[in-house]
C-alpha cells in the first residue's frame, strides 16, 4: 500500500501540473492530501488481488516444477508492472477532470458507485497485467 500512496500522489502531482499548465484552477496541495487516501486504497485493490494470484502461482510453481520458476517471476514482475502502467493511466485521466466539482467531485463519485467503477478498475487493471505478463514472458 506504501508504493500505491507514492503511485497515486505522483500520478496526482503530474495531473496537477499539466491542469496548472493548462490554466485550469487546481485545489491547494493540503485539500488534495486528504482525497489521495481513498483513492489509493481503491487503486490498491487491484494490486492485492493480483497479488494473491501471483502467490498461489508461484507457490505451485515452486512444488510442482522448480525449474520453471524464474519464467514465472519474469511473467510475475511482468504482470505487476502492466498493472502499474494501465492504473497509472487510468488514474491520471481520472485526475485531469476539470468539472464543476473538480477532483473532489470525482473522488465522491467513484467511492459512492463503487460497484460500477471497481470493475472497471479491475478490468483495467486485468488487461494491463495481462500484457505485462505476455512482456515478462518474452523477456
Amino acid at each position: 500500500m506504501i508504493g500505491g500512496l507514492i503511485r497515486t500522489t505522483l500520478v496526482g502531482l503530474a495531473a496537477r501540473r499539466a491542469l496548472a499548465a493548462r490554466g485550469v484552477a487546481v485545489v491547494d496541495l493540503s485539500r488534495g492530501a486528504v482525497m489521495i487516501l481513498p483513492v489509493t486504497l481503491f487503486f490498491g485493490v487491484p494490486f492485492v488481488l493480483l497479488t494473491m494470484i501471483v502467490r498461489r502461482l508461484l507457490r505451485k510453481t515452486f512444488r510442482q516444477q522448480p525449474e520453471a520458476l524464474t519464467k514465472w517471476l519474469y511473467m510475475s514482475g511482468g504482470a505487476f508492472a502492466g498493472m502499474l502502467v494501465a492504473i497509472a493511466y487510468s488514474q491520471f485521466d481520472m485526475f485531469l477532470y476539470s468539472g464543476p466539482g473538480g477532483f473532489g467531485e470525482v473522488v465522491g463519485m467513484v467511492l459512492a458507485l463503487w460497484m460500477l467503477t471497481l470493475p472497471s478498475f479491475l478490468a483495467i487493471g486485468a488487461v494491463g497485467a495481462g500484457v505485462g505478463t505476455v512482456l515478462g514472458q518474452l523477456v
